[in-house]
């Protein structure tokens, strides 16, 4: 079993159930910023039509959870989701790391980084 080392803890991998729970909030996340920047740019019918066609086409792909994992708000609940299911405390989890150290943790516990790769450490 893959383990990933978060602030001196070794954790599994996410479990798909998890990493498909995760990418189904950023998939919502991501279709309510679409809506609201349809809204706000006073798109017309059609347009709004497709293009919640087109992000509908990504809702459960493994693209959707792995852009999901660049924003810093997934990430961390990728990460302490991790250490809670590893029965480890998750309270300031993501605290003293770097932004990039949290996209590249998170990452790595979806199985998209390995240790080798990264160059931003635990900050």
């Amino acid at each position: 079993m893959k383990l990933v080392e978060i602030n001196g803890k070794h954790v599994a991998l996410l479990s798909v159930r998890d990493m498909m729970e995760i990418g189904e909030i950023a998939w919502q996340q991501d279709r309510t910023a679409l809506i609201a920047d349809l809204e706000t740019a006073k798109a017309p019918p059609e347009l709004k039509v497709e293009k919640l066609r087109e992000q509908s086409q990504q809702r459960g792909t493994a693209i959707a959870l792995l852009y999901g994992s660049m924003r810093l708000e997934i990430a961390r609940q990728i990460i302490e989701r991790a250490l809670k299911a590893g029965g480890h405390d998750t309270s300031g989890a993501v605290d003293m790391m770097t932004p990039a150290a949290i996209v590249q943790k998170a990452q790595m516990l979806l199985g998209y980084a390995s240790e080798e790769e990264s160059s931003t450490g635990n900050a």
